[in-house]
């Protein structure tokens, strides 16, 4: 009895499958001729049964399963109504060729297919939001092409995915937070793109034998610590504006295979997990390379001081890391070598005047090897005010203790300068907080109100015939 149950439940799957692959050779036989019409290069004579053609392999009703044409050079554009229509084919491989025009939009209708190769071509315009509905697609190739714009919400629809290579074209924008229904995904390649935006925590969620979203625009924290399914995970995020590299726990991320250069790190990110940059070749050498260097952590930046107001260029970094060591320069002139991020000029100058200068510094750390971090150029500007009767503090405490809890602007108070602007800056030169007609009444929050973090941020101050600048430090 058994036995003849799966006899009928095996004829009912065939059954099945015969009605979703909606078999018809007639039909086969006209999508692959229209098909190698619009090609010159192609390999098929045309005139025999397609059986008979290089490539082409048929399933047992003789309708076409796979076609696989690489390295053949064929150029041309992919017509409508050509490889939509075989119902039931299951692999499109066709790179290395030259193809090109745009991925054509009616390829939605392939129900089985399961693998679309058609890297190393010259395909344009952007990815149709139809690939979504490829839903048994389990290999998407595109690489190396001239795809662009935003990819679709509708590729989180390919819940079956487990290659997506995307490498060497034009796409631009984030990742669509429809990516986390991509549970199985094990090969990602969207470098060399312009990629901008966070890449999702989701992706730590993933176990990917090959990760690469180097050479793109992606900022803010690289989470690439994967879970543990596999121990040969190759990790490329070189040459990105990540600026927060999470401590990396995972076991399967190979050593040798990890590559980080071009961001934005310092040593408090790469210390903890400089087990990642020894060599695998050489025991107990490292690859410098895989980390240096790094863009420059601090942006270019002008300043602006009143002349009774002693600048303060604090760099706010590695705040828990020893051994770091600090070049200051003024006007390439050196004038600090020590392991203070932050330099006080009133301690280096005697005159105000003699403040305003550009001013870089480049830090090291001898736990790590062959990498200098450098800064941008911060201008400093030292403009006499007006009037300015007292001096603007550099810090205020927002505790609501009832002492020194507002940020005070001496040239507000006193009726001088009441119809003004303030703007408040982070480190990144981002605006936080904007008001007019300031009444020495700013608590340190954000546009939202919310509280902002203890650290360094920038201020402008201006009025009709008065403007000031400067750093403020929080310390709640």
């Amino acid at each position: 009895m058994r036995s003849f149950l799966l006899l009928i439940l095996n004829f009912t799957f065939c059954i099945s499958f015969a009605q979703t692959c909606d078999c018809d050779t007639l039909r086969d036989q006209l999508a692959l001729k229209t098909f190698a019409a619009a090609m010159t290069g192609h390999p098929w004579d045309t005139t025999e049964s397609i059986d008979k053609w290089k490539g082409i392999t048929l399933n047992e009703m003789g309708c076409v399963e796979a076609l696989e044409a690489p390295n053949l050079l064929m150029k041309g554009v992919i017509p409508l109504f050509s490889l939509s229509n075989l119902h039931c084919i299951k692999n499109i491989d066709l790179h290395q060729n030259q193809i090109f025009g745009p991925i054509p939009p009616d390829l939605d209708k392939l129900e089985v297919l399961e693998s679309l190769n058609l890297a190393y071509n010259e395909l344009s315009t952007t990815m149709p939001v139809e690939i979504g509905s490829l839903h048994n697609l389990k290999y998407l190739r595109l690489n190396f092409n001239f795809l662009s714009g935003q990819l679709p919400m509708e590729l989180g629809d390919l819940s079956n995915l487990q290659e997506l290579f995307l490498g060497n074209n034009d796409f631009s924008g984030g990742i669509p937070a429809s990516f986390v229904n991509l549970t199985d995904l094990f090969g990602i390649d969207f470098s060399n793109n312009n990629f901008s935006g966070p890449i999702p925590a989701f992706f730590q969620n993933l176990s990917p034998l090959a990760f690469h979203i180097n050479d793109n625009n992606f900022t803010d924290t690289a989470w690439v610590n994967f879970a543990p399914n596999f121990t040969g995970t190759i990790v490329n995020i070189s040459n990105n504006d990540f600026r927060v590299l999470p401590l990396i726990t995972s076991t399967s991320i190979r050593e040798e295979k990890f590559m980080a250069q071009g961001n934005r790190f310092t040593f408090d990110d790469l210390l903890p997990n400089f087990h990642l940059f020894f060599s695998s070749i050489i025991f107990g050498s490292i690859e410098p390379d895989r980390y240096s260097p790094q863009k420059e952590f601090f942006p270019d930046t002008i300043i602006q001081f009143p002349a009774n107001v002693a600048p303060i260029i604090d760099l706010d970094i590695d705040t828990e890391i020893k051994n770091n060591e600090y070049r200051w320069y003024k006007d390439d002139v050196p004038v600090y070598n020590g392991q203070s991020a932050v330099l006080n000029l009133n301690e280096l100058f005697n005159n105000a005047d003699e403040y305003s200068g550009v001013y870089r510094c480049e830090v090291e750390n001898i736990e790590v090897p062959e990498l200098t971090l450098k800064t941008g150029n911060i201008t400093i500007e030292v403009d006499v005010p007006k009037v300015q009767s007292a001096k603007t503090p550099t810090a205020f405490t927002p505790n609501q203790d009832g002492v020194n809890d507002f940020f005070v602007i001496p040239a507000a108070e006193d009726g001088q300068y009441t119809q003004n602007e303030i703007i408040i800056y982070n480190r990144n030169g981002e605006m936080i907080f904007r008001t007019t007609n300031y009444g020495n009444d700013w608590e340190g929050t954000d546009f939202n109100n919310q509280p902002l973090g203890n650290g360094t941020y920038y201020f402008l101050f201006k009025s009709l015939d008065y403007q000031e600048s400067g750093m403020i430090t929080i310390q709640r």
